[in-house]
């Protein structure tokens, strides 16, 4: 037995010193093994990545041609499917998020700004945004937060002033305004009241001040029709 293992030793010794590289490799024409890449012309690698038979497997490194990390990829078994990491050329995260097997986006992405302070929080399915959607100002408070169904704004969304305080909220479909809408002031008071129909004004709004209505306005499909004064502003 020990002459056998001495054997092996030796058979991949003698390999190494016959300058045969053991990454890089194709079985059947598909890649296997350790790969390593680089630019053409350069000595930077481009990724570096393992492969079972042509499918990425473990953690993957792509790199920009400064030679700095430009994305890590940490796939999940054999299915392709991967939680991925992209970085700017100062290595800050950019985003973070996973593909299914499909190489589409998919599940929760975070977006980061360049101080590392996530900006933005994505749901996608199969690679269309699809659910929650939220966007922050620096300070971690909402910009704004609603549902996305098909890349599209759907239903109710709320928007927010720096402080926490709502400015306000917009009903859409299709991503069109569409329904209800309503405006605050910073104090938390309402400030215009009014309804939207497929991206237009439409109907009765309501303009107020310190809680008073002070004006109504008449529109049909977006054209202002009458304008009718209750105390001057």
């Amino acid at each position: 037995m020990k002459h056998f293992y001495l054997i092996c030793f030796l058979s991949t010794f003698c390999l190494s010193l016959n300058g045969q590289s053991t990454e890089n490799l194709t079985v059947d024409d598909l890649k296997d093994g350790v790969w390593k890449v680089k630019y053409p012309g350069s000595s930077v690698y481009r990724y570096i990545g393992e492969f079972e038979m042509g499918k990425p497997k473990g953690v993957f490194r792509h790199f920009y041609k400064s030679g700095k990390l430009r994305s890590q990829m940490t796939f999940q078994s054999l299915t392709g499917a991967c939680f991925v990491q992209n970085y700017n050329e100062d290595e800050k995260l950019l985003s973070e998020g996973s593909y299914s097997s499909g190489k589409l986006k998919h599940g929760i992405w975070k977006i980061f700004n360049s101080q590392g302070l996530v900006i933005s929080k994505e749901t996608w399915n199969s690679g269309k945004l699809n659910g929650s959607h939220e966007t922050f100002y620096t300070n971690g408070n909402l910009v704004e937060s609603g549902n996305m169904k098909s890349g599209q704004k759907e239903g109710e969304w709320i928007r927010y002033f720096e402080n926490g305080k709502k400015m306000s909220i917009e009903n859409y479909s299709k991503g069109k305004l569409n329904g209800d809408w309503i405006s605050y002031s910073d104090s938390g008071r309402v400030k215009v009241k009014g309804k939207y129909i497929e991206g237009l004004r439409h109907g009765e709004w309501l303009f107020y001040n310190d809680g008073k209505i002070v004006k109504n306005v008449f529109f049909h499909r977006g054209r202002e029709v009458e304008t009718v004064i209750i105390q001057s502003e």
